[in-house]
């Protein structure tokens, strides 16, 4: 079994990258998806779309490249992180947000200004930073 990795190239540039296998190519020119599997490259088609935010109606089955350097795929209604760093989400507003999140994401909505974290046990988002002029009462405690 290969390990999986993937690699954005334009699709002019294409040829010039060397086979190898469990990876994935993209061409962030024009969507087309490849695999390379036992020294060949395969065409998967062109359900690659490189963006910059979340659609708000997203594509199924389709995998979305963030400018910000993260790939999603849009699965099952699902949003599933294809890359292992941490990702961060911007949308709209709270009814923007996928109504089941990923633990490894952080998710900012911008017309509050507040940053959440999805729970999987709680099967819910927690709001962990705000805008401090939303705080009204610092408590120190007996300090």
């Amino acid at each position: 079994m290969a390990n999986l990795s993937l690699f954005e190239v334009t699709q002019s540039k294409l040829g010039s990258v060397p086979i190898t296998n469990g990876q994935l190519v993209v061409c962030t020119d024009t969507g087309n998806f490849y695999r390379d599997l036992d020294g060949t490259r395969i065409a998967l088609g062109n359900s690659v779309e490189k963006i910059s935010s979340l659609p708000l109606a997203p594509l199924a089955d389709k995998i979305y490249l963030l400018t910000t350097d993260h790939s999603l795929w849009y699965f099952n209604s699902e949003w599933i992180q294809l890359s292992n760093k941490a990702l961060i989400v911007q949308v709209a507003a709270f009814a923007s947000l996928p109504a089941v999140g990923s633990e490894s994401c952080l998710y900012v909505v911008k017309n509050q200004n507040k940053t959440y974290r999805w729970d999987d046990a709680d099967n819910r988002y927690y709001c962990v930073g705000s805008d401090y002029n939303d705080i009204n009462v610092i408590d120190g405690g007996t300090a």
